[in-house]
């Protein structure tokens, strides 16, 4: 089973209605705002991959498009001295997603809750 089937699989699963589009891989929210199905009802966030300088503790955060990223604002707001991007194996690892493809429903796969 693929991960795409597997997240597709989750979320059948739940009471919830979804829909799925696909798209090409996008590497800022610009790109992801003009996708055809983005329209003013559907919310869309930016989602950062972040780890410490010891990639000992993890961090998705979600803004909305608009907002600015400030490493040291989150950093002081989690508490934590350094934050950088997470490295591509650890998103790979942890969330099971390629390089761009930070995504929310990638915490399905982080079983043991290491992920803030």
């Amino acid at each position: 089973m693929t991960i795409q089937q597997e997240i597709l699989q989750f979320l059948d699963a739940l009471p919830i209605e979804y829909e799925y589009h696909t798209h090409h891989l996008t590497h800022t929210i610009e790109a992801c705002l003009e996708m055809p199905f983005i329209t003013g009802d559907v919310t869309i966030c930016k989602n950062i991959f972040l780890c410490n300088r010891q990639q000992t503790q993890y961090y998705l955060l979600l803004l909305k498009p608009d907002t600015i990223f400030r490493t040291s604002v989150v950093s002081k707001a989690l508490g934590s001295s350094r934050l950088s991007f997470a490295p591509e194996d650890a998103l790979t690892g942890l969330l099971h997603l390629p390089s761009g493809s930070v995504s929310p429903l990638g915490l399905y796969f982080d079983r043991k809750h290491t992920i803030v």
